[in-house]
């Protein structure tokens, strides 16, 4: 298939269009920061581990795909475990939290009520009827709940009335790519929602002061007013700050408080998931028994990660064409599986290396059908191989006019 380049098309900014492409699926290096992941997911065995009703640790390299994991388990949450699915709390460290000392238990209590906040608003926006079903006591526990939000929850309220959009909050919430399709209630609902949320005549039960006893009064209320089955804790990004990006026990010590009470959280159905780079394996071992904590490791192979690629080009060409074959040469034949063989096996080294790759072929086409050769297949190599932190474009372009 050759795809005709469009003069019109503004190639420093929207290349993937004369590929045919919806939108640039290799574009987000961060995986939570791209809103069609979900839709690029590939089979994992590890699933099993990172669904059960088990504590569980899921190991990756920087880059195999741990974040992808938690965010598509987040969304499968809501999703995929019928009307009493488990209800997933996000907990990732901040700036300033990994200092010298170990963070006690209670600060990650604290944290951890703040995200069951923002996941219990956007959850609600979607099964509205787990609160409109509620007694006004229990409706005073949810709003009394929802009260440390980052900002009023009359804020949150309007904005439903106003756009009539559960995805109108989802970014400011820190969940921009958290709904998926069919995911939307009518208007009608939402407005019903919002009239609950904001009775004048609820008066919010004081919150527990100590961390702690918040965090179990609110698991409480998940579990036993609201209905959900068990309480999933998705820890993720322990290795994105500075402080721990090089340095595997600063990521350990944050984690030590929280994970030395999975067991005994596990007996009260909160379940702690941790997606973890592969060498805190070992650190963790002593405070994570493989007889509490179930252990498991994403291993990507030549055949996943070619697949990886198709599901992307699939889905960003709107399902026109399922490789990068549609696009290339007839001197090429599977040209995933030949990228996959050309990077180490993680899903960030192949995209950087498509990304490139493709944007090579378009800026290069001078016949006006654009065009994956096997020059630009072999330049791109290259680039690659020298080093693509300190590499641009401009230099592959100067590769590929040598090799002409």
């Amino acid at each position: 298939m050759l795809l005709q380049a469009n003069p019109a098309i503004n190639i420093s900014t929207d290349w993937w269009r004369a590929l045919g492409f919806r939108f640039d699926p290799f574009q987000h290096l961060e995986a939570s920061a791209d809103p069609h992941l979900i839709e690029y997911m590939v089979g994992h065995e590890v699933f099993a581990a990172a669904w059960d009703a088990t504590p569980s640790l899921l190991f990756a390299p920087p880059g195999g795909g741990k974040t992808a994991m938690r965010l598509y388990t987040e969304r499968a949450c809501w999703s995929s475990f019928g009307p009493r699915h488990p209800f997933p709390i996000v907990h990732t460290p901040v700036l300033g939290e990994m200092d010298a000392t170990a963070l006690p238990l209670a600060h990650h209590c604290q944290r951890l009520v703040r995200a069951a906040a923002r996941s219990l608003l956007l959850g609600l926006t979607i099964q509205p009827e787990r609160l409109l079903d509620c007694r006004p006591a229990n409706r005073a526990r949810v709003v009394s709940m929802l009260a440390v939000l980052p900002r009023p929850l009359r804020f949150y309220t309007d904005i439903l009335r106003t756009t009539g959009r559960a995805t109108a909050l989802a970014p400011l919430l820190g969940k921009a790519t958290w709904f998926g399709a069919g995911s939307e209630v009518s208007t009608k609902k939402l407005h019903a929602l919002a009239e609950a949320l904001d009775d004048p005549g609820i008066q919010p039960p004081p919150a527990p002061v100590e961390a702690c006893a918040h965090f179990a009064e609110v698991c409480d209320l998940l579990l036993t007013v609201l209905g959900y089955r068990a309480i999933f804790v998705l820890i993720d990004g322990v290795d994105a700050l500075p402080e721990s990006a090089h340095d595997a026990t600063v990521g350990a010590r944050w984690l030590h408080s929280l994970l030395s009470n999975g067991e005994q959280w596990a007996a009260q159905n909160i379940f702690l998931k941790g997606f973890l780079p592969t060498d805190y394996a070992d650190l963790l071992a002593p405070i994570c028994p493989r007889r509490v904590f179930a252990q498991t490791s994403i291993q990507w192979g030549v055949e996943s990660l070619a697949e990886l690629l198709r599901r992307r080009v699939a889905v960003a060409s709107g399902g026109a064409f399922g490789s990068l074959d549609a696009i290339s040469s007839p001197a090429l034949r599977d040209v995933e599986t030949l990228i996959a063989r050309r990077v180490p096996l993680l899903p960030r080294e192949a995209i950087v290396f498509v990304h490139t790759l493709l944007k090579c072929a378009v800026s290069s086409c001078i016949t006006g059908v654009v065009m994956v050769e096997s020059e630009h297949l072999d330049a791109t190599t290259a680039w690659y191989q020298l080093d693509s932190d300190r590499l641009d474009l401009n230099a592959l372009a100067a590769t590929l006019a040598y090799t002409r």
